[in-house]
């Protein structure tokens, strides 16, 4: 079972590290993601300028963050090295690591902020667990958590193969159960809000603080 997880998640990191350069042109500047970051704008303190981007992708999140907060010092992570030279590019002065968003654990130091866009559709329960408990454990007390995702039954999790054969495996979580497990972690969640997306699904954003 183990490996049949590794299986997934890598082949899932790979189709996006080969196919980078085509989203970083589809999402890169993203509008319907906007009012998510701007909501998020407005939450931070003028003192919070270390950013943990988990899942960072092509630096889409930071970089717009950057735009409007030039201080704030960027650590992204993500498992698809194709990702990682774009967002090294789009944002030369920040730092991207090359992790599996179950281990942000391990990094040193802790952050301000913690976002990760778009990167729970690609962990299952247990293993965003262990991200939750992670992203904890980086942030500084008081410090805020920024998450989105793909709202669904867990029971519409799988593959989703394009026309060209690229595979990715897609979990989808129940709003309210990650609320449930965002308070286990030692979170306090004072916003969320929805949206549809383009392709039908529905988009959720959650903002959270650490408890401490």
């Amino acid at each position: 079972m183990e490996s049949e997880v590794a299986d997934k998640y890598q082949i899932t990191a790979d189709t996006f590290s080969r196919l980078a350069e085509r989203y970083q042109e589809r999402f890169l500047e993203w509008p319907p993601y906007a009012q998510s970051y701007e909501w998020l704008l407005a939450e931070m303190a003028a003192t919070d300028v270390r950013l943990l981007d988990v899942a960072c992708g092509p630096g889409s999140l930071g970089l717009y963050l950057k735009r409007r907060r030039p201080e704030l010092q960027i650590t992204g992570t993500d498992l698809a090295p194709g990702m990682l030279a774009l967002a090294r590019g789009n944002i030369p002065d920040g730092e991207f690591l090359l992790l599996d968003s179950r281990d942000i654990g391990t990094l040193e130091g802790q952050f301000d902020l913690c976002c990760c866009g778009f990167g729970l559709p690609y962990l299952d329960g247990t293993d965003l667990e262990r991200f939750i408990a992670g992203a904890h454990d980086k942030l500084r007390p008081g410090g805020l958590l920024y998450l989105s995702t793909m709202e669904g039954e867990p029971e519409r999790s799988g593959w989703q193969t394009s026309s060209s054969g690229d595979r990715v495996f897609i979990h989808y979580h129940r709003g309210a159960e990650l609320q449930a497990l965002l308070e286990q972690q030692g979170f306090i969640v004072f916003k969320q809000f929805r949206q549809a997306s383009t392709n039908g699904d529905t988009d959720l954003f959650i903002y959270a603080r650490h408890n401490g």
